[in-house]
């Protein structure tokens, strides 16, 4: 009965608060029902409907008389009383100073309230005023502080940025202006901050003078900059304004069904206003406000996963759109310089800039040595990797021991790399080959040459002698060297960091050699591509990493599954087998159950009787003091060994003749039943 008296209560609420609304937007005479809506609007007690209804109807109120010209200011109503319009100004003031109020429990609900149909309506509403406050301009005093609100959202999901981005993202005044209140807002909290200079610091910093955590102001920021949508290459080209504007797009329907009216005439500045706005429209300015964005985005001190995702989006949606991308070049040579993951992830964007940009970076090759190291095989990222390795090192301009030094470095991975990373190894190596012959001397080397060169160097390192005069060296002091040096040792030097002092020039590529005998099939068989002359560019073409680099166990599985075989082992049967082993195919043994009682009987007297034949002769070899005494001791000696042999003839005649009757039994009885026990085995004598 409550339940339904309640409901009954709820439903006239409501129906009161629309009739308010009603009355308010027919008559003049009902402006006082203004502060009752404003109540039911502001008390979190009320139900949501009632509510909303509410918030519709004081938005078509006051939208209306903005639309109008009839809601100004305080200090213009104070003007306007000074003049002789006492009356009207004071009208006037009292309905600005509910429309402020009005504002005010609007931009609360959007922060604060939990209700997410109320936070949406609301949402829309203030994205009205910020239209229509201001007829025929964007008013960013009022949409800064919805920029505001999102970037220190405290919670997990962002519900104010999903609802900004879903609706009004594509509109271009509202990109243009989040980017501009981006750039100011981040430059306002660095100076609070006072600049942080760590690129990746840990979860526990916060600002204690305003309650939100740095880095959910970063990652908010972050998931703000990356789902506005960017000018495309077309519209970048043509240089046309984008007039696609929220301040003169106008849906009528919903003005009709906020207004509520049937008919009146009224002044609508928004829709007859001419007022052209060059900034938001022109793709440089686009442009500028996205690269200014970014620029100060990229100062704040960035959490680990929002790092990785920010060096992951910078090649692709960041860089084809700025105005200056070498401007970038700080950040990236910095993340290019932490190591790890983080250095792979920054080399697509750092590659760009080298390559399109003209970015001078004299440590780029050392820096991608280093990262050569057997975990790059199950890093996230490399595909892309080794894509960009390879195009890194495809410059016919590259030194000899630059070229030299990848390939070794490479032929070493291989030696710890997954079959499906030792077939990219082998493909890099055979573009590095084919591309630069000077290193083609790898290939092929006498172990005695390579540590001669090796001794003639060492012996050189204390008279000042470089790299050129070794080879003019080794010659004269070969005979001397090549007894001295140790045949076998490999004179790189695998833990070298710089490229110039690895001594690649001097060593041999026997990993690739190695891969030969390797246990994957298709390693073994794909180093032949190897034997051909790389040196004819004519015969030989390069080989796409982009096909290789995403190889696994699966795919290696795959494609030898499907391969088709010319000849293929077989094992024929003339029957299909029905057990593991024929009966025939051990001779002289049978499988089934047996009773091993008898045979453990015969085995232990067995085992008895050579016991006494050893002590036997050990006593014979001890007594040896009368020499005709032995020999008639040996005679009767061999008598008993002889008696012995018979004894044991005796004894297998007997085990023969209970194998013969025990085999009978057990026919016998396997016509009844079968043997119980486990499995075993006999011999058949």
């Amino acid at each position: 009965m409550r339940a339904k008296e309640s409901k009954a209560s709820k439903s006239a609420f409501l129906e009161e608060t629309k009739q308010l609304g009603s009355d308010l937007l027919t008559s003049r005479s009902h402006v006082n029902n203004a502060p009752v809506l404003l109540s039911t609007l502001s008390n979190v007690k009320h139900p949501s409907p009632p509510r909303a209804e509410a918030l519709r109807s004081l938005q078509a109120f006051f939208v209306s008389l903005l639309r109008a010209g009839k809601l100004e200011s305080g200090a213009r109503s104070v003007e306007a009383a000074k003049d002789g319009e006492e009356p009207e100004a004071v009208y006037r003031m009292w309905v600005w100073s509910k429309y402020q109020e009005f504002r005010k429990t609007v931009f609360r609900i959007i922060t604060e309230e939990s209700a997410s149909v109320l936070r949406v309506e609301a949402l829309n509403t203030w994205m009205d005023l910020v239209r229509d406050e201001k007829p025929g301009e964007f008013n960013n005093t009022l949409y800064i502080k919805l920029c505001e609100a999102t970037v220190r959202w405290k919670g997990s999901t962002n519900e104010i940025l999903q609802l900004l981005i879903k609706k009004y993202s594509k509109y271009c005044d509202v990109r243009y202006y989040t980017y501009a209140n981006l750039e100011m807002l981040i430059s306002k909290r660095l100076r609070k901050n006072e600049k942080v200079d760590a690129a990746v610091s840990s979860d526990e910093d916060e600002d204690n003078r305003t309650g939100v955590r740095l880095h959910a102001f970063s990652r908010n920021a972050y998931e703000l900059l990356s789902s506005l949508p960017t000018l495309s290459n077309d519209e970048q080209k043509s240089g046309d304004d984008v007039y696609e504007l929220w301040t003169h797009g106008q849906d009528e329907d919903r003005n009709a069904t906020l207004l509520g009216e049937k008919g009146g005439k009224r002044k609508d500045r928004a829709s007859s206003s001419k007022t052209k706005q060059s900034k938001p429209t022109s793709p440089k300015k686009q442009k500028a406000a996205f690269s200014k964005a970014w620029l100060a985005f990229l100062r704040l001190a960035l959490p680990l996963d929002t790092y990785k995702k920010v060096l992951g989006r910078l090649h692709r949606q960041v860089i084809p759109h700025m105005n200056n991308p070498i401007l970038l070049s700080d950040f990236l040579t910095q993340s290019y310089d932490v190591g790890g993951l983080i250095s792979v992830m920054a080399l697509s964007s750092l590659f760009i800039l080298i390559t399109g940009h003209g970015l001078e970076y004299p440590d780029f090759y050392n820096k991608l040595y280093a990262l050569l190291e057997p975990s790059i095989f199950v890093a996230k990222h490399r595909s892309r990797f080794f894509e960009l390795l390879d195009s890194c090192l495809k410059s016919s301009h590259l030194p000899a021991y630059l070229a030299a030094a990848f390939a070794k470095r490479l032929g070493r991975l291989v030696l710890s790399a997954p079959p499906s990373g030792s077939i990219v190894v082998i493909a890099l190596i055979h573009n590095i080959l084919r591309r630069h012959p000077s290193v083609n001397c790898l290939v092929h080397r006498d172990s005695s040459q390579a540590t001669t060169i090796a001794a003639v160097k060492d012996g050189a390192n204390g008279e000042g002698i470089t790299d050129s005069t070794v080879a003019k060296k080794v010659p004269e002091e070969k005979s001397d060297k090549a007894v001295d040096g140790k045949l076998g040792v490999d004179p790189f030097r695998a833990d070298e960091t710089d490229t110039a002092k690895c001594d690649a020039l001097q060593s041999s590529l026997w990993e690739i050699e190695t891969l030969r005998r390797h246990y994957c099939p298709a390693v073994s068989r794909f180093v032949e591509s190897l034997e051909t002359d790389l040196t004819v560019r004519a015969k030989t073409t390069e080989m796409s990493i982009s096909d290789f680099s995403s190889t696994s166990y699966a795919t290696i599985f795959n494609e030898e599954v499907g391969r088709r075989l010319k000849a293929v082992p077989l094992a024929f049967y003339h029957s299909v087998p029905s057990t593991l082993f024929a009966e025939n195919s051990f001779e002289g043994w049978t499988f089934g159950d047996v009773d091993v009682t008898p045979m453990r009987a015969i085995e232990d007297t067995k085992t008895s009787i050579m016991e006494v034949n050893k002590e036997m002769i050990n006593a014979e070899e001890v007594s040896d003091e009368d020499e005709n005494g032995d020999q008639e001791e040996g005679g009767n000696e061999d008598d008993e060994v002889e008696e012995n042999k018979d004894s044991m003839d005796d004894l297998d005649s007997d085990r023969d003749s209970d194998d013969s009757a025990g085999s009978r039994s057990r026919s016998e009885q396997s016509e009844g039943e079968d043997w119980p026990g486990p499995l075993k085995r006999f011999r058949n004598g």
